[in-house]
């Protein structure tokens, strides 16, 4: 049975509109795996206890962050890299279709940092 849940991240900066919004799956992308994802990468523990040890906000502020990271070789933003991210092409992240639990729904780049961050349960 399907526990998916959508999820909106909005940067405190940025206007009220979230910039990524994410569909996680529970019974298919458990906490088992977002744990796995987040120690993955230097810094995993204090970015969990950053969070209130909240593994979903953790590795959604991440995903964020990889997603806003993306720059081609002249600075701008590329959706090249979340292209990858989806298609499961960059290491570290499983594939972003849905295919393990995971799926963007909606990316929009921010004009702002993404330094404040809120992750917001909407279904």
């Amino acid at each position: 049975m399907s526990d998916a849940m959508c999820y909106e991240i909005t940067w405190t900066k940025y206007e009220s509109k979230p910039a990524l919004i994410v569909e996680i799956d529970h019974s298919i992308c458990t906490d088992e795996l977002l744990h796995q994802i987040n120690n993955f990468f230097i810094g995993a523990e204090e970015r969990y206890q950053d969070n209130n040890c909240d593994i979903t906000a953790t590795v959604l502020k991440m995903m964020a962050e990889t997603c806003f990271d993306q720059t081609d070789s002249t600075g701008y933003w590329s959706e090249r890299g979340v292209v990858d991210l989806v298609d499961g092409n960059m290491e570290g992240w499983p594939p972003l279709n849905g295919s393990q639990g995971i799926r963007i729904l909606s990316c929009d780049v921010p004009i702002e940092d993404w330094i404040n961050m809120e992750v917001e349960e909407v279904s």
